[in-house]
């Protein structure tokens, strides 16, 4: 069988997916799609190990049981420095803040930058005017929040020949109980933050996805599976202003 060996840098994008408790896709299906990402981490969750030893009436060693370490879970740490309600909702629960804005509505960075709601869409007019609208203005922190889940998909770009037009693809189709954490403000620079502690979990029902990440559908995923990295023909899709939602495959 014919192997693809490919070095993955650079993650240029990523998207967050909205999901029930036990980790179905709801009827609509919210996403967000972000590029200010700074660091993704993976990292395994592991224990179970123990090395016994049996020994006879006196004392001499008869049997040793040696049971290996096993893979409980992985936890998934997403660093960010561009703040986006919406996503922060998927993947934690804290609740959004809404206002009145007398916006003109505009394209995607259109009007001037760091005017719009996080990062474009709208801006305000130098002289006012403008019919109010409703938009996602923050978030609000709490002490004890319900545990969410969700789906993260990751691109990054392929180092060497061969690699053109193609792109790294890693998806942990069921995680739960991300955190907010590490908000830190510096004189000079921007704003960085991270979401901590998601898990992945049993009971996978993501298949193969609702979206088309590839130009071929990719095998199911199993419910057993933690996450998935593959090489994919088709781009990360584009940023998106908060959170969008997708009818499901099989609706349209």
């Amino acid at each position: 069988m014919e192997t693809e060996c490919f070095a993955q840098v650079r993650g240029s994008a990523l998207r967050v997916t909205g999901l029930d408790r036990c980790g179905d896709l709801s009827p609509t299906i919210p996403y967000v799609v972000s590029k200010s990402v700074v660091k993704v981490a993976i990292d395994e969750v592991s224990g179970g190990g123990s090395s016994d030893m049996l020994r006879n009436a006196a004392g001499v060693p008869r049997l040793r049981l040696v049971r290996p370490e096993q893979t409980l879970k992985y936890t998934a740490d997403i660093e960010f420095t561009r703040v986006d309600p919406g996503l922060l909702n998927l993947v934690t629960g804290v609740p959004v803040v809404t206002a009145e804005r007398p916006w003109v509505a505009m394209g995607f960075g259109e009007g001037p930058f760091g005017i719009g709601p996080f990062g474009g869409g709208y801006y305000i007019p130098s002289e006012g005017g403008g019919e109010p609208l409703t938009v996602t203005a923050g978030f609000d922190m709490k002490s004890r929040l319900r545990p969410v889940a969700f789906a993260l998909e990751v691109w990054t770009k392929l180092s060497g020949q061969g690699c053109a037009g193609k792109y790294g693809y890693t998806v942990l189709p069921f995680l739960k109980g991300g955190r907010l954490s590490g908000f830190s403000y510096t004189k000079d620079g921007l704003v960085s933050f991270k979401v901590i502690g998601a898990s992945t979990q049993r009971g996978v029902r993501w298949g193969s996805g609702p979206f088309d990440v590839d130009t071929e559908p990719l095998s199911e995923i199993d419910w057993t599976t933690g996450w998935r990295n593959v090489t994919v023909a088709v781009p990360p899709p584009a940023q998106t202003d908060g959170v969008v939602e997708l009818a499901p495959v099989g609706s349209l």
